[in-house]
C-alpha cells in the first residue's frame, strides 16, 4: 500500500515533485529504510525527472543549506552497495540507477559524462526480457565494481577518494543483518583502498576491518578477503603488514583462549572454532 500511495504521490499529483525532490533523500541512510529503497530511489527518480523537464529551480539542491539531507558521497556509497543485489524489492536495482542518473548533478558533476553512457548498458542487464537467460549474480557484481573503479578514476582526487571510501566504512553497520550486501560492502572499500594512494588512509582502514568481520558468514567472508586481495594490488607492502599483526594478535588470543577455556569472536574465535572442529574428527 505504501509502494502505490508513494508511487501515485510521485507521479499524478502536481506539485508533489518539489515537496518529495529531495525530501525524500533524508530517508536514504537509516537503516529502519533498507527494505524500502527501491520504492524511495525510484520516487525520487521521478520527482527529479518532473523538475528537470520542468526546468524548475527547485531541482538544484545546496546540501550545505539542508543540513538533515546525507551528503552527496553517503549517498553515492549507499547506492552502490545496494546496487550489488539489484533484484531486490523485485527491481531495486532499476531505481537506484535511474536516480544515479537523474542526481549525478547534485551528487557529483564531474560523474555525468561517464555515468550517462555506463547507466543505460547497466540498466539493460536487469531489464533484459530473456526468460531463458539465468542472471548472473557474479557478474553483475563485478560490472558494478568496475562502475565504482572508473568513477574514482574520473575525479582522481585523494580527498575525495578517502572521503567516500569513509562513508563506505561508515555504513558498514548498516548491514549487519544483510550478509550478502555487507559481503559486497567489502568489495567496494576494496576497490577505493586499491585507488588510493594515500598509504595512512589505506592502513587505518584496513586496521579497524578486523573487529568489524563475521567470519560465520561465508558472502562476508568472501568480500573480506576480496577487499584484501584489491588492496593488496596497489599497497601490497600495507595488507602483508596488516596480516602479521592479525597473525600475531590472533597467536595471543588463542593463548588466551585456551588458557580459559572459552573460544574468542572474530576471526580468531572462527579459525579456533575450525581447529577445535577438526581436532574432534582425529
Amino acid at each position: 500500500m505504501c509502494r502505490n500511495i508513494l508511487n501515485a504521490f510521485s507521479s499524478t499529483i502536481a506539485g508533489m515533485e518539489e515537496v518529495l525532490w529531495p525530501l525524500l533523500m533524508e530517508f536514504l541512510i537509516p537503516e529502519m529504510y533498507t527494505g524500502a529503497f527501491g520504492m524511495i530511489t525510484k520516487a525520487l527518480a521521478q520527482s527529479g525527472q518532473q523538475q528537470i523537464a520542468a526546468k524548475k529551480d527547485s531541482f538544484w539542491v545546496d546540501f550545505d543549506l539542508l543540513v538533515n539531507l546525507p551528503k552527496p558521497n553517503e549517498i553515492i556509497a549507499r547506492c552502490f552497495v545496494l546496487l550489488g543485489e539489484p533484484l531486490v524489492e523485485e527491481s531495486r536495482g532499476v531505481s537506484i540507477l535511474n536516480f544515479l542518473r537523474i542526481a549525478v548533478t547534485e551528487l557529483q558533476g564531474d560523474l555525468r559524462e561517464l555515468w550517462e553512457k555506463v547507466i543505460p548498458r547497466l540498466l539493460q542487464n536487469l531489464t533484459d526480457d530473456d526468460e531463458n537467460k539465468k542472471f548472473d549474480s557474479t557478474n553483475w557484481q563485478d560490472l558494478i565494481l568496475k562502475f565504482l573503479s572508473k568513477s574514482l578514476d574520473v575525479i582522481e582526487r585523494e580527498d575525495w577518494i578517502s572521503d567516500i571510501g569513509a562513508c563506505f566504512v561508515k555504513q558498514l553497520p548498516l548491514y549487519l543483518k544483510l550478509e550478502r550486501e555487507r559481503g559486497f560492502a567489502y568489495k567496494c572499500i576494496g576497490i577505493v583502498l586499491r585507488k588510493s594512494k594515500m598509504n595512512e588512509f589505506v592502513s587505518r582502514t584496513l586496521e579497524s576491518m578486523i573487529t568489524t568481520i563475521n567470519f560465520h558468514h561465508e558472502n562476508e567472508r568472501n568480500g573480506w578477503a576480496t577487499m584484501f586481495g584489491f588492496c593488496s594490488t596497489t599497497h601490497l607492502d600495507i595488507v602483508l603488514q596488516r596480516l602479521d599483526m592479525y597473525l600475531k594478535l590472533g597467536d595471543s588470543k588463542s593463548s588466551s583462549s585456551t588458557s580459559s577455556g572459552s573460544g574468542g569472536g572474530g576471526l580468531f574465535g572462527f579459525l579456533s572454532s575450525k581447529t577445535d572442529t577438526h581436532s574432534d574428527l582425529s
